[in-house]
């Protein structure tokens, strides 16, 4: 079987691709892997690895606070810098645990990453649609379900460990600079919720099938 060297610094995409009343979501992290870290002689394990671990430092922990109706299809991971290497898919179907119907689509929590520099390059936001209908209060976030949030966010900040070597473990969460993404990425260090329900409006969810 091929394997694929990874130098780096370089940068890993992750995909949670999920499905909500009939469209299809997808939630995006970067992940970086630093520079000074050992070349990775096999990339594609280093990425099947880091999934294995993103299953279990992120999407574990998301899925109770999801509705059923919020089918999560898949999950990618793919090297997108300094090279392209094809997505490694996970195709289990898992669905949120709230037994709650879902909000609308264009309903989301919407998280908010924050860099070290306060410029748009070290920003970033992701929204999570599949709310359940008790997470929300007058438009804002209910404040029971606000805590398992809050627990939650935490999870955002956890490096993923690629599994092949006791040094090359460290893939912090990155925002990537749109003029040269490989060269000046700024690692986030803050994650926050946003105190209320967000509407999509310019930035869709999902697009319907």
């Amino acid at each position: 079987m091929a394997t694929y060297q990874i130098d780096a610094p370089a940068m890993m995409e992750i995909q949670i691709v999920g499905r909500l009343h009939g469209q299809r979501t997808r939630n995006v992290f970067h992940y970086l892997y630093p520079s000074g870290a050992p070349a990775l002689a096999d990339g594609k394990t280093a990425a099947e690895n880091a999934l294995g671990d993103f299953q279990t430092n992120m999407v574990d922990g998301l899925l109770p606070l999801l509705s059923e109706e919020f089918q999560i299809e898949a999950l990618s991971a793919q090297w997108v810098l300094p090279t392209r290497y094809r997505a490694v898919f996970d195709t289990t179907p898992q669905n949120g645990t709230s037994p709650n119907n879902s909000l609308p689509s264009y309903c989301a929590v919407c998280v908010s990453k924050l860099g070290i520099l306060a410029d748009a390059k070290s920003q970033g936001r992701t929204y999570f649609p599949g709310i359940p209908v008790n997470g929300e209060d007058n438009s804002g976030i209910e404040d029971t379900y606000r805590a398992g949030w809050d627990n939650y966010i935490p999870s955002f900040l956890t490096p993923l460990d690629v599994g092949l070597g006791p040094d090359d473990l460290i893939m912090t969460i990155a925002t990537p600079d749109s003029a040269d993404p490989l060269l000046a990425l700024y690692t986030v260090d803050d994650v926050r919720l946003n105190s209320v329900l967000r509407a999509q409006r310019r930035r869709e969810v999902g697009v319907g099938e």
